[in-house]
């Protein structure tokens, strides 16, 4: 491994020089021929899939605007968290070694910018059309799809058929056919960042933990309803409930000895819908447009309104202050809306998680809509109308970065009726 990446090192040093005079030229043709480029977030999960299914569905349906000839050119980093993405993506753009680009796209920032700045021209995600930077980042920079994209385009990955026939293999081995109705459950994995990413402090992500027995009683309804599902993030162990322990049509991913980053992908894929922690490998489903119950929305501001493929449910704010749960109002104003980890006023509140009844109840919503026999009540129609309202009125107020052209999202009816309150 060191040998690797000191071999990989070393030949990227060695490419400047031969850098330094591409980007002379790739300077002197782009008038008329504009090459761009852009590198990866590809060491999460989230934002490798997000961040790039969103450029590919901004480019498909024609919000990417540049008129002279162009190529655009992306190039991974150093490690990439799940190879299988990495092959769906290199299917649909053009990919370069790292080697290659990244002396080129540092030498064009840090040494030609400052004797000529190029006004990020060769940089994707600073704009959608050429000469007009952008406000605010755009995709593969970011991952908001505020123009709604993801709804309008179709979708942008793909497995071949060697890779479905070998994951159907793979699942008939473990005790899933290829016909069975699966679900996936998705928890954040608290260890995951700081073991692959020792020298980073995550604490900003902590009030995104969850515990798994917030979830049991979902799992007890989907097996009733001879469903299987199939636990990321967590092990059998974990279970609080002995009789879900021995139940054979629950299984753990990390459990599973077939596993690999195609299964990875491929289980998230045959999943009829998934409910989230809210982590980054819930973008993989939706990226394949699976619906996804998002389950304890913090901070505030980050329910992703920008697709209908979203079913949210909110942590509470719990003022000791006040003994009593926050509105919207409060919560914005207050400017609590974008508290995290680091930030968080332990002193002052207390984060409420969803109820296993809330979870459930919107895991039967969600049943209900994927087979058309949802019939949503005029009073939730008030809800969800007024919800909508007041968090579009106030994310375009405090958090502009996240307003979107259309607000898509929807929260659980059950929980916005137990939870009134938050648009009072």
């Amino acid at each position: 491994m060191l040998f690797k990446k000191f071999f990989s090192r070393s030949i990227t040093y060695l490419f400047y020089p031969v850098a330094f005079f591409l980007i002379i030229i790739i300077r002197l043709i782009s008038p008329i021929y504009l090459i761009r480029w852009n590198c990866t977030v590809s060491t999460r999960i989230g934002h490798y899939v997000d961040n790039m299914n969103m450029y590919l569905c901004e480019k498909e349906i024609g919000k990417i605007k540049i008129k002279v000839k162009h190529l655009d050119i992306f190039y991974d980093r150093e490690q990439v968290c799940n190879k299988q993405i990495q092959k769906m993506l290199r299917r649909k753009v053009i990919f370069l070694p790292w080697f290659i680009m990244h002396p080129i796209s540092t030498l064009n920032e840090y040494f030609f910018d400052k004797i000529f700045d190029s006004k990020r021209k060769h940089d994707i995600g600073y704009y959608r059309e050429l000469g007009k930077v952008e406000k605010n980042l755009v995709p593969p920079l970011y991952s908001w799809d505020n123009l709604n994209s993801v709804d309008q385009a179709k979708v942008q990955l793909f497995f071949n058929q060697n890779e479905i026939d070998d994951a159907n293999q793979k699942m008939k081995k473990i005790g899933i056919n290829p016909n069975d109705k699966v679900v996936s459950i998705i928890l954040r994995d608290k260890d995951y960042l700081e073991r692959n990413y020792k020298n980073i402090n995550w604490l900003h992500h902590s009030l995104r933990d969850t515990d798994l027995g917030f979830y049991e009683k979902t799992i007890k309804y989907l097996i009733e309803q001879r469903i299987k599902v199939i636990v990321f993030g967590r092990k059998r162990e974990n279970l609080k409930d002995e009789i879900l322990k021995n139940e054979s049509n629950v299984y753990f991913y990390e459990d599973i000895l077939l596993k690999s980053d195609l299964m990875n992908i491929y289980l998230l894929y045959k999943s009829m819908f998934v409910i989230s922690s809210v982590t980054g490998l819930d973008s993989v489903p939706a990226s394949f447009k699976i619906p996804v119950i998002e389950v304890g929305v913090v901070p505030f501001c980050l329910q992703r309104t920008y697709s209908n493929l979203y079913l949210s449910l909110f942590k509470n704010y719990f003022s000791k202050t006040l003994n009593r749960n926050l509105t919207m109002k409060e919560i914005f104003e207050n400017e609590l809306f974008d508290i995290d980890g680091n930030s968080f006023l332990d002193d002052e509140l207390n984060l409420v998680h969803p109820t296993e009844d809330d979870i459930k109840d919107a895991c039967e919503e969600m049943m209900k809509k994927i087979s058309k026999n949802y019939i949503q009540k005029n009073e939730n129609i008030h809800n969800q109308e007024k919800f909508k309202k007041m968090y579009s009125n106030y994310i375009d107020k405090y958090c502009p970065y996240r307003s979107v052209n259309f607000n898509k999202g929807s929260v659980g009816e059950s929980f916005l009726e137990r939870n009134k309150f938050l648009i009072s």
